[in-house]
C-alpha cells in the first residue's frame, strides 16, 4: 500500500532504554500537527509521545538480547499512540424473539442498560446510542441519542416473541449508523452490539453476508452469542464479530451484563481504525518461517514481514516473531519498520517504532570439534578407491594429500553454517534429576474465546483437554502430582495437587466456558496451591499455564504482579494460542523466552505439552 504522507517528522534527541535485558538504539518520534494531506484529508494529529515522560509509548524488546550463532531470538513490538477523541456512535441490536422470554430478555435489559451506563453519555455529549431489536421484521426501537434515560426507557419496554430476523437487524443498523455520518461534524466512530441467542430464523450465512457488508462500510461489530444448542447459531456470530476480540459467548444470561460492559470500555479505547505495520529485518538477519505472532505475510525477496489491524485499542497490540543470524556481529532491528494507520477519525498518519539490538557473541560450542571429524574420513578413504582405476596416474592423487590436509582449516568456517551434525549432539541431553519429584498446576483458559475453532473443526477447548489429558494422565511420571485450575473471571480448582490419573483425567473433561480471562487470578491460585500443605518439601514446583488471548477484567501490570510472585514459587511454563495472544506479557510471565510456547493453532498443544513433559523431567 503506497500512500504519501506530508508529515513533518520530528525526532527526539538520543535516548538508551533498558527492556529487560535489551538495550534500545536511538528512538524515533512521529509527527506531531500537519498540514492538510492529499484530496484535502487532514493529516492525524496522533502521537506516540507519552506526555508525562517525553519519551515514546511504542515499545520493542529483543530477548534474549544475546545468543550465540546457532541460536534464536524473539523480536516483540507493540505500537501506540494518543489521539484525541472521535464522536461514538452504538447501535444495540437485542434478540427479542421466541426463545428469548422471561429470564434471557431480562437479563438482556439489563446488559443494554449497563452498557448505557459504562458509556458514561452524561460525560461525553459526543456518544450517542441507538436500539433496534430483532424479532421479525427487525424494528428500530430508537434512533441514535445522547439521552440516557430516554435510552434506558425504551431499553426496558422490550418484550420477547415471535420469530427472529438476525440478517435484517444487522442491515437495518448499519443504515442507521452510516446514515448518521452525514449529520455529524466529524466522522463518527461506529459500533453495533449485536446480541443473539443462535437460534435463527434465517439461514446464518445471510446474517454473515449482512455482517460483512456492514465491516465494509468500516462498523465495527461485537457479537455476543447465548449457546442455546442450535447448530450452526454461534458459529455464525463468530463470523459476525470484527476479530476475535470482539466476539463473546455464554451459555448464562446472567454474565450479559459483564460482557457489554467490557464492550463499553474496549470501544471508548479506541485510537486507530486501521492499522498496518511493515518489518524490514536487516541483511544478515533470517525470519524463522510460521513464527510470527499473530500471523504475517513474509515477503522473503525484501526480508519484510507485513500486519494489517483494524480497531486498535490505545493499549496497542503486540506482535512478535523469531530471527535467526549469519555472523557473529551485532543487529540493529529494525531500522526500516514503518506504521501507517488510519485514526480514530479516519485521518491517516504515520509513526516510527524504536530500534532494538541483537549481540551475536559467538559461535556454538562444539562446533570447532565437528569439523576435524569430517576431514580425516575425507581423506584417508579416497586412497582406497584410486587404486581401482587401472591408471597408473592414480599414484599422484595421495601425494597431493598433505596439500588438501591443511585446506581443511579455513573451509572449517562454512562447514559449520547448515549445522547438520551439531543439532544432534544438542539432542543428546540426560535426565540429571529424573526421579526427583515435581508438583504440577495445569492451569487453563476457560473463557469463551476458547469456543474458537481449530483447523480440524473442533473447539480451542476440546484440543486444549486433550493435551491437557495427554500431559497430566499419559506423559505423568508415578512421583509427580498434579492440581487442575480452569480460569475466566474466576478461578476454579478442578482438581487438588494428586496422583490419581482418572481423577486427573476427570477435571479436566468437567471444564466449562464463561467471559473473560484473570490470569492474574490464575497464577496467584496456582502459587498458593504449591506453597500449600498439599506440596512436598522436596518436589520441584512448576506452574503450566495456556491461554488465547489478553487479560480482560484486570491490566497487564497485574499479571505481571502475579506472574512474579508465581515465580518465587515454581518454575512457569506458558502456551499461547492464536493471534490475540500478547508474546510479550507471556515472556514476562513465563520469566524466560524459552519457557513460553505460542501457537497458531490448538492441535498443535499435544506437541506443546509433550515438549513441556519433557522439560519437567530432563533439566
Amino acid at each position: 500500500m503506497n500512500i504519501q504522507f506530508p508529515l513533518r517528522r520530528l525526532t527526539p534527541p538520543v535516548v538508551a532504554i533498558a527492556f529487560g535485558l535489551a538495550a534500545l538504539a536511538p528512538l524515533a518520534g512521529i509527527a506531531r500537527a500537519a498540514p492538510p494531506a492529499q484530496g484535502g484529508r487532514e493529516a492525524s494529529s496522533c502521537s506516540d509521545i507519552d506526555p508525562a515522560t517525553d519519551l515514546p509509548m511504542s515499545t520493542r524488546v529483543v530477548r534474549p538480547p544475546t545468543i550465540q550463532l546457532c541460536e534464536t531470538a524473539i523480536v516483540t513490538l507493540t505500537p501506540r499512540v494518543s489521539c484525541e477523541a472521535a464522536p461514538l456512535h452504538v447501535f444495540m441490536s437485542i434478540d427479542r424473539s421466541g426463545s428469548m422470554i422471561g429470564q434471557p430478555i431480562q437479563d438482556a435489559k439489563a446488559a443494554a442498560n449497563a452498557l448505557v451506563d459504562a458509556l458514561e453519555m452524561d460525560k461525553n455529549p459526543n456518544v450517542e446510542v441507538g436500539l433496534i431489536s430483532h424479532g421479525d421484521p427487525a424494528h428500530r426501537d430508537l434512533a441514535l441519542t445522547n439521552n440516557a434515560g430516554q435510552a434506558k426507557g425504551r431499553i426496558n419496554q422490550l418484550g420477547a416473541g415471535g420469530e427472529d430476523n438476525l440478517p435484517g437487524s444487522i442491515t437495518l443498523a448499519a443504515n442507521e449508523l452510516v446514515n448518521a455520518r452525514r449529520r455529524s461534524t466529524s466522522e463518527p466512530f461506529d459500533v453495533m452490539v449485536v446480541l443473539s441467542d443462535g437460534g435463527q430464523t434465517y439461514p446464518p450465512q445471510d446474517a454473515v453476508r449482512a455482517a460483512g457488508s456492514a465491516k465494509g462500510r468500516d462498523i465495527l461489530i461485537a457479537a455476543v452469542c447465548l449457546e442455546n444448542g442450535t447448530p450452526g447459531g454461534c458459529q455464525a456470530m463468530r463470523q459476525i464479530a470484527s476479530a476475535t476480540r470482539y466476539y463473546f459467548e455464554s451459555r448464562d444470561t446472567g454474565s450479559l451484563k459483564r460482557i457489554f460492559q467490557q464492550i463499553a470500555r474496549d470501544v471508548r479505547d479506541i485510537s486507530m481504525r486501521k492499522m498496518t505495520v511493515e518489518e524490514t529485518l536487516p541483511q544478515g538477519l533470517t525470519y524463522i518461517d510460521n513464527s510470527a505472532q499473530p500471523e504475517a505475510d513474509f515477503n522473503s525477496r525484501f526480508n519484510r514481514l507485513t500486519w494489517e489491524f483494524v480497531f486498535v485499542p490505545k493499549t496497542g497490540i503486540s506482535m512478535s516473531y523469531r530471527v535467526a543470524a549469519s555472523a557473529v556481529t551485532t543487529y540493529t532491528i529494525a531500522a526500516e519498520s514503518k506504521v501507517t494507520f488510519n485514526d480514530s477519525r479516519n485521518r491517516k498518519g504515520e509513526l516510527a517504532l524504536p530500534t532494538a539490538v541483537l549481540t551475536v557473541s559467538r559461535d556454538c560450542p562444539g562446533v570447532g570439534l565437528v569439523t576435524p571429524t569430517d576431514t580425516p574420513t575425507a581423506t584417508q578413504p579416497p586412497p582406497t578407491p584410486v587404486p581401482d582405476t587401472p591408471m597408473p596416474t592414480s599414484t599422484p592423487t595421495p601425494t597431493r594429500t598433505p596439500t588438501p590436509t591443511a585446506t581443511p582449516t579455513p573451509t572449517a568456517t562454512p562447514t559449520p553454517r547448515p549445522l547438520p551434525i551439531y543439532l544432534p549432539i544438542l539432542n543428546l541431553s540426560r535426565c540429571i534429576e529424573r526421579d526427583r519429584p515435581a508438583d504440577i498446576a495445569l492451569v487453563i483458559d476457560a473463557s469463551t474465546s476458547m469456543n474458537s475453532p481449530t483447523s480440524a473443526g473442533r473447539t480451542r477447548i476440546a484440543a486444549a483437554q486433550e493435551g491437557a489429558k495427554l500431559f497430566a494422565v499419559d506423559l505423568k511420571r508415578d512421583v509427580d502430582n498434579i492440581a487442575v485450575f480452569a480460569f475466566n473471571d474466576t478461578v476454579n480448582l478442578m482438581a487438588p495437587l494428586g496422583a490419581d490419573r482418572e481423577a486427573l483425567r476427570s477435571a479436566i473433561d468437567r471444564i466449562e466456558l464463561a467471559p473473560w480471562t484473570r490470569i492474574d487470578l490464575a497464577l496467584a491460585a496456582a502459587a498458593a496451591e504449591l506453597a500449600g500443605a498439599g506440596a512436598r518439601p522436596e518436589s520441584r514446583r512448576v506452574i503450566v499455564l495456556l491461554t488465547d488471548g489478553e487479560p480482560t477484567h484486570t491490566t497487564p501490570q497485574a499479571v505481571r504482579d502475579a506472574a512474579a510472585v508465581a515465580r518465587q514459587v515454581a518454575t512457569v511454563f506458558a502456551i499461547g494460542v492464536g493471534d490475540e495472544v500478547d508474546a510479550s506479557l507471556m515472556i514476562d510471565v513465563a520469566g524466560a523466552a524459552d519457557q513460553y510456547f505460542p501457537v497458531d493453532d490448538a492441535e498443535a498443544l499435544q506437541r506443546i505439552y509433550s515438549r513441556i513433559a519433557e522439560k519437567i523431567a530432563c533439566e
